[in-house]
């Protein structure tokens, strides 16, 4: 592959940079999907102890609680996403291993390359063994994604890649069919005496396995335990928050700490690494397949300078930064990123990045009966956030659900950023409790479909030569304030060309206000088949017409899921935690009952 210099826009040089700490929270899942996220299935048991399918989609809403970062280095898309889990549930049939850690990296370079979406593009992923190891000092993974799309299921997940040991057989520039691929680099404390893409001499080189060896063989579970898939995801994907997105799913197991054993990798990752990645893409068409470049990584060493490039020509890796100053003037451990699990506790600041978070005591909803919306701005108090989605009592009385989300910079200085939120429901069916595998279908609520930004983006400007604005506008939060996120739904207020109308009351198990529009019996066949098994659907009665409003879905009326997840689609940004869970339900404004679930199991 042949990578580009730094990107000139990198130029700014801070004097000192704190080492980063990246803070992993432990996966929970949320309610019936618990755990972690499970391209396989391998591990978990569902409701009633029935196997639960396979869940192959990108948007899995068991990466619920990730800490991330959106890395941007322009106005464009943001061209790099992550996110991180721990795990240790699914540990049993692993031994050895005291947890998985989960890792998410979505590399979006629509913003970037012009060709016919089938832009190749790399992952490096490395880890620094921790205290004073002998032998292998530590490793990085490289994760190639080519420009094919073959062999992708309907959520765009790819078959498991390939290993690689030689760029001779597999490289996008040299290989005849360009393939998905994996590759492992050992740093064994080895200078780098040549030049590399901009980088000076005085790195250190990481090495690809000896001869005789093969990355199989040296790292085992990345290929037994299904620990890495890709995903493809199609322009014509129904979600915008996957469309056209490419990205990387790892999971790593974690071994203990072991500085005896020259090389430990064949077991996991050793508890206590520290951690850098990087992404690459070909950002322009070319003579054999174009121009690789580096388009975003973390941290941000003081010198700016991506952590790797490549060196196809003598098939290592080269970093100039990234690693102990063992035969290397440049490097420090202070430039990598460490690894802390923060189980379910409550991160610390310094102590773990700082950015965004959010909680389910600022995730609801208000309406008419709660004046006062119109004063919530970014650092204003709230002292009552409802939790109940509500209909009109009356067509004379329509309810605006403004539904809300307030997220906190955690930091001790302003953050500028492009702060957007996706709010999902759960969607569960008329029995989720009692009916084995309603997973619910967390679909983006009506309204809110393509996000919601905390400052609407700029119109365009109406030159064509011009870029397109932003996907959201800048939103100054002060350090310690909220950000808000808020959008309008009213419920039956789909009343155009193609709308549910009334039949959205019947689908949450309300009454439609309007006595000529009630929901009808017996149950309907929904138009769209996958939604809803024939004559489970509900719809109401047009007013004025013969021909009723849409079947739609059946679903239950209390205690629906909302899902929050946090973003910043063209800016950069740190997330504590990046999305939340809140217990939400549906009644009309005049009249509320709960139907309430009492279980004593596991009590004494």
């Amino acid at each position: 592959m042949k990578y580009l210099p730094l990107l000139a826009l990198l130029c700014a040089s801070p004097a000192m940079a704190q080492q980063n700490n990246m803070c992993v929270p432990r996966a929970l899942g949320v309610p019936t999907r618990d755990g972690p996220p499970d391209w396989v299935r391998t591990r978990h048991s569902a409701v009633n102890g029935a196997a639960l399918p396979p869940n192959d989609a990108l948007d899995d809403p068991r990466w619920l609680g990730a800490t991330g970062q959106t890395i941007a280095l322009g106005s464009a898309k943001a061209p790099l996403q992550a996110r991180a889990l721990y795990s240790a549930e699914d540990i049993a049939s692993v031994p050895g291993v005291t947890k998985f850690l989960y890792l998410s990296f979505i590399i979006d370079l629509d913003g970037y390359y012009t060709g016919a979406n089938v832009a190749p593009r790399d992952l490096f992923l490395g880890f620094h063994r921790p205290g004073s190891p002998t032998g292998e000092h530590g490793y990085v993974f490289q994760f190639h994604l080519s420009g094919s799309v073959a062999g992708a299921t309907a959520n765009g997940m790819m078959p498991a890649p390939v290993a690689c040991d030689d760029y001779a057989a597999c490289d996008e520039d040299a290989s005849t069919t360009p393939h998905d691929y994996w590759r492992v680099f050992r740093d064994l404390g080895n200078p780098a005496n040549y030049d590399c893409s901009g980088v000076e001499v005085g790195g250190r080189m990481f090495e690809p396995p000896t001869s005789g060896t093969t990355a199989a063989m040296v790292v085992p579970w990345m290929a037994a335990q299904d620990a890495v898939r890709y995903w493809k995801v199609s322009v014509g994907d129904p979600s915008p928050f996957t469309q056209n997105r490419w990205a990387v799913q790892i999971r790593v197991p974690i071994v203990a700490a072991d500085a005896t054993k020259t090389s430990n990798i064949g077991n996991g990752v050793e508890d206590g690494s520290s951690v850098f990645y990087e992404a690459t893409g070909r950002l322009t068409s070319g003579p054999s397949n174009g121009t690789f470049a580096p388009i975003g990584w973390y941290p941000m060493t003081p010198s700016m300078r991506p952590p790797i490039c490549t060196n196809t020509g003598s098939n290592n890796l080269i970093s100039a930064e990234m690693s102990d100053p063992v035969n290397c003037v440049n490097c420090q451990l202070t430039h990598l990123a460490a690894l802390s699990d923060l189980g379910v506790g409550t991160p610390v600041s310094p102590a773990c990045d700082a950015g965004f978070d959010i909680d389910a005591d600022h995730v609801g909803v208000l309406n008419a009966a709660i004046p006062g919306i119109e004063t919530i701005g970014p650092g204003a108090g709230m002292t009552h956030l409802d939790k109940t989605f509500s209909g009109a009592a009356t067509t004379a009385t329509p309810v605006v659900n403004h539904v809300i989300a307030l997220p906190v910079n955690t930091s001790t200085s302003q953050i500028k950023s492009r702060i957007q939120g996706r709010f999902r429901l759960a969607e569960w069916g008329s029995e989720p409790w009692q009916v084995s595998g309603d997973l619910g279908q967390w679909k983006d609520i009506r309204g809110a479909d393509n996000g919601v930004c905390g400052t609407p983006p700029p119109p365009p400007s109406g030159n064509p030569a011009d870029p397109p604005p932003p996907i959201c506008g800048e939103t100054d939060i002060a350090a310690g304030k909220h950000a808000l996120l808020t959008f309008d739904w009213t419920i039956g207020g789909d009343r155009s060309a193609g709308g549910i109308g009334a039949s959205e009351y019947c689908e949450f198990g309300l009454k439609p206000p309007n006595p000529n529009e009630q929901c009808l019996i017996p149950k309907c066949s929904c138009v769209a088949p996958q939604v809803c098994d024939p004559n489970t659907g509900v719809q109401a009665a047009k007013d004025g017409s013969a021909t009723p409003w849409p079947c739609v879905p059946s679903y239950y009326q209390f205690d629906q899921c909302m899902l929050v997840e946090l973003n910043s689609p063209n800016a950069p940004a740190t997330f504590v935690h990046q999305s939340i869970w809140s217990n939400m339900r549906f009644g009309e404004m005049s009249t509320l009952a709960h139907e309430a679930l009492i279980d004593a199991r596991h009590l004494p």
